[in-house]
């Protein structure tokens, strides 16, 4: 995901925050579990290069989030 430079001109920090639905009505909100837990990838106050961002979740045995900045 690219962010626009008014996006990034409003904001300080680029954080990925999820929610898993795990079954039907059941789910993980965020910060029920370690998998839900807000992580932060930039603070934009120290890294001007960063145009976006780019995440994906892992299923398996080791679940997880994994991410990789976008730089100008």
């Amino acid at each position: 995901m690219a962010f626009s430079e008014e996006q990034l001109s409003n904001h300080d920090f680029i954080a990925v925050s999820t929610e898993i639905t795990i079954f039907k009505d059941i789910s993980l909100k965020i910060d029920e579990s370690g998998l839900t837990v807000p992580m932060l990838l930039a603070d934009l106050n120290y890294d001007q290069k960063v145009t976006g961002a780019k995440t994906q979740y892992i299923v398996g045995t080791a679940p997880g989030l994994t991410s990789q900045l976008v730089r100008s």
